[in-house]
């Protein structure tokens, strides 16, 4: 029996998920605008509330390699509000 394995591991979703476990409203794009960023399973998003239409509109999407369970927000020491 060989010592090495040609055998390798490999995690792919084929549906993204779809119910919202966590979410917090921050700053998190570097402008003074606000954020939301939402966990489902394994998938951080970084959505834009738009209030003159009433919408929310996707930045980024980003999947994880594992299952998020809690969002915390935080400020950066010797940053300003």
């Amino acid at each position: 029996m060989a010592t090495t394995s040609s055998m390798f591991m490999y995690s792919l979703t084929i549906q993204p998920p779809t119910s919202v476990t966590q979410a917090i409203l921050g700053q998190f794009a570097g402008t003074k605008e606000q954020q939301i960023v939402t966990a489902s399973g394994s998938r951080l998003t970084i959505h834009r509330p738009d209030p003159t239409q009433g919408k929310i509109s996707t930045i980024l999407s980003q999947d994880v390699f594992g299952i998020i369970r809690t969002l915390a927000a935080f400020r950066l020491a010797g940053s300003n509000k």
